[in-house]
């Protein structure tokens, strides 16, 4: 996924309703996810947290059992440890598919390699 080979995967949950209601609600969210990858890779936080939505009862969660976030301050934390894996500009997603759904007022994607 990086120019050193650095896996980051995490499972997202980002608030994006406008995207949801959008006449194309599938290439909003195909948008969001962009602005998180191209975030990512820059290590601009504050992009990264605006994509979340507001409050602390939101919850990430990674791969394994003990890879959970709670609120912002945990999410934030646990991107400040991603980027330490990772030079900011060398995240390069290589995802050859991607699933996008939309139900009603919920929508969310899901990546694969």
């Amino acid at each position: 996924m990086t120019s050193r080979s650095c896996s980051i995967a995490i499972t997202l949950a980002l608030f994006c309703a406008s995207a949801v209601a959008a006449p194309a609600p599938e290439d909003e969210l195909r948008a969001v996810l962009e602005t998180h990858e191209q975030a990512l890779s820059s290590h601009d936080m504050d992009t990264l947290m605006g994509l979340y939505a507001p409050g602390d009862e939101i919850l990430v969660m990674g791969t394994t059992p003990p890879e959970r976030w709670v609120g912002k301050a945990q999410i934030a934390d646990a991107y400040q440890h991603f980027f330490a894996d990772f030079d900011a500009g060398t995240v390069d997603r290589d995802c050859p598919w991607m699933q996008v759904a939309v139900s009603g007022g919920v929508g969310g994607w899901i990546n694969g390699r």
